[in-house]
Formats: structure tokens, C-alpha cells, sequence
């Protein structure tokens, strides 16, 4: 099986982490890693650590289908329309973009016999990749969406954008979405707009009406975590002196994105200390959050507007013995990570619209002993498993959250090992192993067979050629 995304393994991203432990624990001797690095298509195989560079992608190319990619579909697809920026050059250069990899993997397959044309392609950076894969090589496809798909979509540029990716995406032997929403809203849209399809709902796929050979199955298959691993990373406390262990804090992680509620959030702490002043002094806020897509404006803006919004929080409660916010803007390591996960009071994920978010996960598996509150937005797709035991926030009312943070802190002992056990059980049964071998056995399957929902207490779904 050869994966392919736009980052490679241990870059930055829940993506690439996430993939990257699957492939670290599950990948065989005939796997291969496929994804861009400086302008380059690399190649890595399963057990070596160095990639092989084997194509090299024009600057100007890559530019334009970072653009798009940032300026027009993100925004799309987060349900921001109004934040979206269309480029006609940048279109055109996504497209060309995901022709000269194609282009690259099909000469790759060819000049190596060994290489099975069997993909797993991830995330909305390839959507065109299974058209051209199919057209030059007769690839198997099978296709993970990581972001979410919107429901209702009206402007006509929009719609016509989306109705190439969709095309794109159907030239695969499955599509996979982190919930039942996003696969719903995708099967709906493509219903409406491509007429030369026909949605089967209930076996949950799509036909192409010229072709009686041809057809997608759309698959719910939310993201899990290696449990184990952030559980014992947790509980190896190798830093006892830690400075953050000395005052109970709200933990958050996030990059400087508009979709993350970032602002919003800083709004409540600085409501929050006001509203209920008897946590002043006795608790903080971390916020672990990096920079992101530096050099689009609105992205820029936003880190702007994310940093003026600390320092106004600082300077309304700051003392010479007390810090109401500490700001972490460097990339944190997983064993840091797992240290502020274990001993955080709460933590905090309130995107405004996110396609799944593994923080939340990550935090619940990090939860060794006097276990926290998790507060969520239902704006997050992993509202989907862990909503029912979660103290639940409006991610667009700041107020709401602040009062959420208190609810949390205040909950009993009793209540909060409840909900935490109850969010363990719900992490604990959706693996990250289950999910990597959901879709490489819808590769290796035969025509007709069965593809189980990974998800807790879902039934087998038959997913069957037509």
C-alpha cells in the first residue's frame, strides 16, 4: 500500500503524527510513504528512516497550490466562506499540482514492478490525485477526508469549485469521513450537483450511471490514537519540578487558526477572572499555540489579533507573583505534551468548526490520576464520540465559555472520574490500529465484502460493488 499526504511523517499536524504512528506500528516491508518535502516529491519506505527525493516540484507550482489549498478550500470547507479568497492562477495550479504527482507515482509504479498501484491518499491537498491516478495507471484508490465537509453551500463559484473535488474524490474505491455528518453532507452534495452519479443511501455509496463497474463506498471512520503510548508517555514524570505543576491551569492546543476559536478563547479568560474572581491567584490558563500559514493575510491577522488579546490579558490581571495566562509558541514534544495533558485541571478544545480535533483524545488517554474535566465544542467531529461525557461550550459566545470553565472546575471529585471514565472507555475502543487497517483491507479485499464502522457499539456496513 502506498500512503500519500501533503506532510510527512513527524511533521506538525495531527495528520502527520496520527498517520505516522500507524505507520510506525503497522506498516509491512511493501509500504511506501509518498509526500512533499521542499519541493519535492519523497518517497519513504517502511523501516528506513531516510526519504528518497524523486520528483522535484516547481516553486511557483507549489506556491499557488498552497493558496489555494489555504485561501480558498479551507475556509470553504470549515463553513467560512466569507473568510475564502479565489484565485483563478491558483486553481489552475492546485490542478497542474496534483497532475505532476500523479504524473511522478505512475512512472514510480511503472519503473518498479514490485510497487502495487494500491493508494491510500490523504486529505483535501489531493483531491484530484484519484482521477489522474485511475486515468494513467488504473491505481486503486481509497481516499481519508481529515477535514470536514459543509452542509449548505450557495454561492455558485463555491459549488462549481467543490464539484471538481467531488469528481476527484469518486474515482476511488472508498472515501472515508470522521463522522456521520461530513459523510451525509458530502453524499448530499454530490446528489445535488453531479447528476451523473447515483447515491445508494443505504449502502452508503455512489455509482457513476455510465459506468456499471464503478462506484465509492463512503465510509464513517473517525481518527483514533495509539492509547497505550500517550497513556505510559503520561506516566513517565521524568521533570517532577516542573513549574506548571505548582498552580491547578486550563490547558489548550491549538495553531493560530481562525477555525479554532483561539480569539474567542482569550476573550473568556479575560471574562473568566472577572466573572469569578475567586480563581484569581490560585489557577491559570496555558495555551500551547504556534504560529500557522505564515505569510496568508488572514492567517496573519489572525496572530496578530491572538497575540494582542494575550498581552490584554496579561496586562488587566498580571501580578508580580501570579500569571493569569502563559503562552507557549514553540512546538512542544510529545513527552512535554503528555506532562501538561496529565496534570491539567481542564482542558479546553472549543474550535469553532473542526474536523475531528486529537487533542481532546490525546488528553483523555493522558489522564492517569485526579482526572480532569474535558470541555468541548460541539463546532469539534470528535463531539461525535466523547460530546455525552464532556462539559459542552458555544464556541462563538466567550461569556459561555468562561462560565463552561468554571462548571468544570467545580464539578465534584465523584463527577469528574465519571465523565473521565467514561471518555476512556470511548477513546479506548476506536484504535488507531483499527482505523489504518479499515481502509488497507478495503484495498486488499476482494470485490464483495464487508468494511467494519471502527466507531463503539456500530454495526458491520456491507459496502458492495454495483
Amino acid at each position: 500500500m502506498n500512503i500519500i499526504t501533503y506532510r510527512g511523517p513527524g511533521m506538525a499536524g495531527g495528520l502527520s503524527n496520527s498517520v505516522g504512528q500507524a505507520w510506525h506500528t503497522c506498516a509491512d516491508s511493501t509500504d511506501r510513504w509518498w509526500n512533499i518535502g521542499k519541493n519535492t516529491l519523497q518517497c519513504l519506505s517502511a523501516g528506513n528512516d531516510e526519504a528518497e527525493d524523486l520528483e522535484v516540484i516547481a516553486q511557483e507550482l507549489s506556491e499557488g497550490h498552497y493558496r489555494y489549498c489555504n485561501e480558498f478550500l479551507w475556509p470553504v470547507l470549515h463553513n467560512l466562506p466569507e473568510l475564502s479568497i479565489f484565485r483563478f492562477q491558483s486553481n489552475r495550479q492546485y490542478e497542474h499540482f496534483n497532475l505532476v504527482v500523479a504524473n511522478a507515482l505512475a512512472e514510480a509504479f511503472k519503473q518498479n514492478q514490485s510497487l502495487q498501484p494500491t493508494c491510500f491518499i490523504h486529505d483535501y491537498h489531493f483531491a484530484l490525485l484519484p482521477y489522474f491516478l485511475k486515468q494513467q495507471i488504473d491505481a486503486r484508490s481509497v481516499f481519508f477526508w481529515h477535514i470536514p465537509w459543509p452542509k449548505q453551500i450557495k454561492q455558485h463559484l463555491i459549488i462549481s469549485q467543490l464539484k471538481n473535488v467531488a469528481s476527484g474524490l469518486l474515482y476511488c474505491e472508498a472515501v472515508g469521513f470522521h463522522t456521520n455528518e461530513y459523510a451525509i453532507n458530502f453524499m448530499q452534495f454530490v446528489e445535488d450537483n453531479l447528476p451523473e452519479y447515483q447515491c445508494d443511501w443505504n449502502a452508503m455509496s455512489i455509482a457513476d450511471r455510465s459506468s456499471a463497474d464503478r462506484s465509492t463506498a463512503v465510509m464513517v471512520a473517525p481518527l483514533g490514537i495509539d492509547y497505550e503510548s500517550w497513556n505510559s508517555l503520561a506516566q513517565q514524570d521524568t521533570d517532577p519540578s516542573c513549574q506548571f505543576k505548582q498552580m491547578p491551569y486550563v490547558f489548550s492546543v491549538d495553531r493560530a487558526d481562525y477555525t479554532k476559536g483561539v480569539t474567542n478563547r482569550l476573550e473568556a479568560v479575560d471574562y473568566f477572572f472577572e466573572r469569578f474572581p475567586r480563581w484569581q491567584h490560585t489557577m491559570t490558563f496555558i495555551q500551547s499555540c504556534g504560529r500557522t500559514r505564515a505569510g496568508l493575510s488572514t492567517f496573519d491577522q489572525y496572530w496578530q489579533d491572538c497575540h494582542e488579546l494575550q498581552a490584554r490579558v496579561i496586562n488587566n490581571w498580571s501580578t508580580d507573583d501570579w500569571q493569569p495566562l502563559i503562552w507557549l509558541d514553540e512546538s512542544l514534544s510529545v513527552e512535554k505534551l503528555a506532562r501538561l495533558y496529565n496534570s491539567a485541571s481542564v482542558m479546553l478544545v472549543n474550535p469553532i468548526r473542526d474536523g475531528l480535533n486529537l487533542t481532546a483524545k490525546e488528553y483523555v488517554a493522558c489522564q492517569t490520576s485526579n482526572p480532569g474535566v474535558l470541555v468541548l465544542s460541539p463546532g469539534a467531529g470528535v463531539w461525535d464520540e466523547l460530546g455525552n461525557y464532556s462539559i459542552d461550550v458555544n464556541p462563538n459566545d466567550p461569556k459561555a465559555i468562561a462560565e463552561a470553565i468554571n462548571r468544570a472546575l467545580s464539578l465534584s471529585p465523584g463527577e469528574k472520574s465519571l465523565r473521565m471514565n467514561l471518555l476512556r472507555a470511548a477513546v479506548q475502543k476506536n484504535s488507531l490500529v483499527a482505523w489504518w487497517f479499515s481502509f488497507k483491507n478495503k484495498l486488499e479485499s476482494c470485490s464483495r465484502h464487508k468494511v467494519i464502522d471502527i466507531r463503539a457499539k456500530r454495526s458491520y456496513i456491507s459496502f458492495a460493488k454495483n
